[in-house]
């Protein structure tokens, strides 16, 4: 198991205090009045929390994913629905730092890492979700740029993003393949057509966006013509154990607001803690915790090794997003009449938990996928 050194820990430390100073306290209104809070999100950057997993020569600091998969699960411990937002972005800062010229990076990356600008994947359509092959939108060579066309569906960030990550069709000689495009909201052709009212997740913006003749200059193409493919499942690959630690933020969140209030309702005398029905929820909730806690750890540990985890990234996301669901609806059931009321935030952290099985690849996907490896 990895031990944190002297700065990770001073880093974690300043994190929870931001957390619980700054986020905690808007978590509520941020679900309530379901808009984006741009003003909040800009105070992670300046605080430097969202330039942690940057390269150095970007302004950021690079830490350990180890060190990032315990920051987001403390924002999503505080408020799921920023987290949404804080995740999709650092796996798009991977992405860039990764794939894209120095050039594109220092185009977007700085002013990511501090707040100024936040950046979405566009992937998903109506008919392409996790079947990413299926992906309908077209980038045509036109040029020195690539003409695209199309429609995308749940991308988070979408209407408040400043730059876009595009995955289209193209043709490369004469085969068809994927692309990864950078357009900033500058580029005429992008038009946002609404943003979706949702269950749980409020405040994280879910937009759908068209591309109308969107005219990306060649030298923004992330990768090579042709290598979406590679650039798509590497980042998911990543984001969905990022998932993962924001699953066990949510569980871990709900699980001790069900300890603290079991100790506080008395029924028939005496605290609902003392009774083994109670007992025993509370510490199924403490041993899925600490499994998930292990095996998002270990994985991280393989990605430090260089190491692939397409296999164990998707194992973590189901374990961890299930594990959310079934934390919070027993979390609920300990509050009893009460967790059902907006009065307390576990009914918050159900409609939150719902989602993570659903984005980033469903889990009957994960599932897919871990079974075409073990039965290889």
């Amino acid at each position: 198991m990895h031990v944190f050194n002297e700065e990770e820990r001073e880093i974690l430390t300043a994190v929870k205090r931001f957390c619980e100073d700054r986020i905690k306290p808007a978590a509520s209104a941020i679900d309530e009045e379901d808009v984006f809070p741009r003003e909040l999100y800009t105070e992670l950057g300046k605080a430097g929390i969202l330039a942690l997993t940057a390269p150095e020569e970007y302004g950021g600091l690079e830490i350990s994913v180890h060190c990032w998969l315990e920051c987001l699960s403390l924002i999503s411990a505080a408020s799921a629905s920023l987290s949404m937002s804080v995740t999709a972005c650092s796996s798009l800062m991977f992405l860039v730092s990764r794939f894209a010229s120095e050039e594109l990076g220092q185009k977007c990356l700085p002013k990511l890492a501090t707040g100024e600008a936040i950046m979405c994947a566009c992937i998903t359509e109506p008919n392409a979700g996790s079947d990413v092959s299926s992906i309908a939108t077209t980038a045509v060579l036109d040029g020195e740029h690539y003409l695209v066309n199309g429609s995308k569906i749940f991308i988070t960030s979408g209407s408040v993003a400043d730059y876009f990550v595009i995955f289209a069709k193209t043709r490369v000689g004469d085969k068809e393949g994927l692309i990864c495009l950078l357009a900033d909201k500058t580029m005429p052709g992008i038009r946002i057509t609404r943003d979706e009212k949702k269950l749980g997740m409020r405040g994280s913006v879910t937009s759908e966006l068209w591309f109308e003749d969107l005219r990306v200059p060649i030298d923004h193409v992330i990768g090579n013509a042709g290598d979406g493919f590679k650039v798509a499942y590497n980042t998911l690959e990543r984001g969905r154990l990022y998932v993962a630690a924001m699953g066990l933020g949510i569980a871990r969140a709900a699980q001790e607001a069900a300890v603290e209030y079991s100790k506080t309702r008395v029924q028939y005398g005496k605290p609902i803690c003392k009774y083994q029905a109670i007992q025993n929820k509370l510490v199924d909730m403490e041993i899925g915790i600490d499994a998930g806690h292990a095996l998002v750890h270990s994985i991280a540990e393989r990605i430090e090794r260089g190491e692939q985890t397409i296999k164990q990234a998707s194992c973590a996301k189901v374990f961890c997003s299930e594990l959310a669901e079934r934390v919070t609806a027993e979390a609920l059931q300990v509050f009893g009449g009460y967790g059902y009321c907006k009065d307390y935030p576990v009914e918050r952290y159900f409609r939150d938990a719902k989602a993570l099985p659903i984005f980033e690849g469903a889990n009957e996907v994960q599932r897919n996928i871990i079974g075409k490896v073990i039965l290889a």
